[in-house]
């Protein structure tokens, strides 16, 4: 399970789907708390919210819980899993990071141990139960307790080793003294992997005999984890092997002739006991099944081959095989490294019988076949996942290889050129050029395995971002009219780095660049209207910041362009046409917020007194309109300034002198009434 730096699941695997019964597809997108239902039957924490806090609480929800680095270890028992029977689950979770070391999410992968647990559970009730039995039979069993090293011994140790109990009290050292010399480092190197790893442990060594000889033992057990996850204790049995040792070294010695080419072969050799355990196996074999050395290989399938098979029933159709037919060539079987890596073999083999037709073993070789079936395997997928990108990329792609021959002719090629693929994959000599120019002639695409400056002056626009080439060129007969292309184009190359091919991606930019014209016309048209105009155009962003302004600035207000851009609208009106204009931006704003914009707010005129560079002041009337983009939000303010302060000035003294004419006529008019009330008197 994955998930990402939100908690949220983002992956689910086929393992994961099959141990809880939950379709990925059900779970993705989902809390990653919602992941512990199939196991636990209620929304919970995992193991990952641990990674980066402590929560005493959820580390009692555990059985056991372990921190290594940024790793987490736990055990636990799952009540629902498998549909309520349950199961005990090994969890392990860690952090991901991106490529800048940040934490994006955590991977936590769960493995059933349920099996593993009743192993170690029943171990113990077996080794009383069969006690008796192993006695009879020569092994000996035994505990080895690793914080204190101590042994216990069963009572068939004197049997085969000659010791009474009381002499065997040493523990771990004793047994390490009692080690052949030449097995001492060897074997002790081998137990302190398998308890490190906390692992099965199947060895052979020899230990000295109570009257001194030596004698060969085989050592198989298991190491149990302690609370805190290490090796606590071992379980296991020693096996008296001596004479097995000793026919197998007089096998060997009898073989010695043919010891140069068994051991210097590339291809893996073997012999095979009828009763299924390897007899002999070269360097090679053991090699290929992941062993340090052939000796290795045996000490671990001399009494059966069937655990390097994948499938434990190849094992058997491949003995009946031989059997039937005495001798096979070519099989392909799939087997397991010692390391736990599947390979692939193909095996030849026969039977070899005595003068009376007793099969007396199996013998062959085989060789390791795994890189080219996966390569096979890759290049297939690899060629199809190809094939189905380029099948349906939007843009017209195609591909060739190093020799120009068409590889890949896409859908959109095909609508594009109506030339179908079966027409033209495999041809070569520029026959991909014909449908675009009509003409065979090099393309973007043979610029990207072949540099040529008489091809890159074909194209305007080149540019290169790395190995990548981007180009723009017309086309004459494109839907049987000049059409507009953009081509992109980068080489292909193989593990090694060679090149390979090239790809080439076309896009029909006709419409984009009759409107790039367009607008470019027009554009040019309007700036020389406003260049030229004797009023002050000029737009402004939402922040009431110039972004544009005439050249009619300077002669009005003797500020130059570049300086007007940087002032602020309280350095170009006095305070109270700031106000003014301010009240009527954020009415505009408000309307704009509410979707009113072009219902009340269409245009708005306002005489703005302005000041000047020389420290005078203009009025101006200043008309406003609001822009905004396509989907209708308000982006800023277009607006006309026209110096109105002549204007103002007549309009003030036309009102000054038609009040002092009023002021006149009511002085007279107060004298007449004066003189009429005088002739009553």
């Amino acid at each position: 399970m994955i998930v990402n730096a939100k908690g949220t699941i983002i992956a689910w695997n086929r393992a994961l789907e099959e141990m809880s019964g939950i379709d990925k597809h059900v779970i993705l997108g989902k809390d990653h708390s919602q992941g512990g239902v199939p196991f636990y039957r209620d929304i919970r924490p995992s193991l990952v919210d641990l990674l980066d806090k402590s929560d005493a609480e959820l580390e009692a929800s555990y059985a056991f819980v372990k921190r290594k680095g940024e790793t987490l270890y736990a055990e636990a028992y799952a009540p629902a899993l498998y549909n309520g029977k349950g199961a005990h689950i090994w969890a392990i979770a860690t952090p991901l990071y991106d490529s800048d070391g940040h934490v994006i999410g955590a991977i936590e992968t769960i493995r059933d141990i349920t099996e593993r647990k009743q192993a170690e559970e029943e171990l113990q009730a077996w080794m009383h139960r069969y006690e008796l039995i192993v006695e009879a039979s020569g092994q000996v069993a035994y505990e080895y307790l690793v914080p204190t090293g101590d042994i216990t011994w069963g009572r068939s140790f004197e049997k085969v080793l000659g010791y009474p109990q009381e002499e065997i009290c040493g523990g771990f050292l004793q047994w390490q003294d009692l080690l052949h010399p030449e097995d001492r480092e060897a074997t002790l190197e081998r137990l302190a992997a398998a308890e490190k790893a906390c692992a099965f442990w199947d060895a052979r060594y020899r230990l000295r005999h109570r009257l001194g000889h030596y004698v060969w033992i085989r050592d198989r057990g298991f190491f149990l984890p302690g609370p805190d996850g290490r090796a606590y204790n071992q379980l296991g049995m020693l096996e008296d092997i001596t004479e097995r040792k000793q026919a197998e070294e007089e096998l060997k010695k009898s073989e010695e002739k043919y010891r140069a080419i068994f051991e210097e072969a590339l291809e893996g050799i073997f012999q095979i006991r009828p009763e299924g355990g390897f007899l002999t196996a070269n360097p090679a074999l053991a090699r290929i099944l992941g062993f340090d050395s052939p000796e290795g290989l045996l000490r671990e399938t001399s009494e059966t081959i069937t655990p390097i098979f994948v499938h434990p029933a190849d094992h058997a159709r491949l003995f009946d095989r031989l059997k039937e037919q005495e001798r096979i060539e070519g099989y392909e079987v799939e087997l397991v490294r010692q390391d736990g890596r599947r390979i692939w073999v193909s095996v030849n083999a026969r039977t070899v019988r005595d003068s009376h037709g007793f099969l007396l073993y199996f013998e062959g070789t085989c060789v390791d076949i795994t890189a080219s079936r996966e390569a096979e395997a890759a290049l297939r997928e690899s060629e199809q996942h190809l094939a189905d990108i380029i099948a349906f990329l939007p843009d017209a792609t195609l591909v060739i290889d190093r020799q120009g021959r068409v590889t890949a002719w896409n859908k959109a090629m095909e609508d594009l050129t109506k030339i179908p693929a079966r027409e033209m994959l495999g041809q070569g000599d520029f026959a991909y050029a014909i449908p675009l120019y009509g003409e065979r002639r090099p393309m973007l695409i043979d610029l990207a395995i072949h540099p040529d400056k008489e091809i890159e002056r074909r194209y305007y626009r080149l540019t290169r971002r790395g190995s990548l080439i981007i180009g723009e060129t017309d086309v004459p007969v494109v839907r049987g009219e000049k059409r507009f292309l953009s081509g992109w184009a980068q080489p292909i190359f193989d593990s090694s780095g060679a090149t390979i091919g090239a790809i080439e991606c076309v896009r029909d930019i006709t419409d984009r660049q009759e409107a790039e014209e367009a607008l470019a016309g027009s554009e040019a048209r309007y700036r020389l209207l406003a260049e030229n105009a004797s009023d002050i155009i000029f737009t402004m962003d939402l922040d009431l910041r110039f972004t544009y302004i005439s050249p009619s600035v300077e002669r009005i207000r003797g500020y130059r362009v570049e300086e007007v851009l940087r002032q602020g609208l309280e350095e170009v009106l006095t305070p109270g046409s700031r106000e003014a204009a301010l009240k009527a931006f954020e009415e505009a704003r408000w309307d704009a917020s509410r979707g009113q914009i072009g219902e009340r707010w269409m245009r708005r005129t306002l005489e703005l007194e302005e000041r000047c560079k020389d420290g005078s002041t203009i009025w101006t009337e200043t008309t406003f309109t609001p822009l905004s983009d396509t989907q209708g939000h308000l982006t800023g303010f277009l607006g006309i300034t026209r110096d109105i302060t002549e204007r103002r000035r007549a309009a003030e003294e036309k009102t000054r002198r038609d009040h002092s004419r009023g002021l006149r006529i009511n002085k007279q008019s107060s004298l007449e009434g004066f003189n009429l009330d005088f002739s009553r008197c």
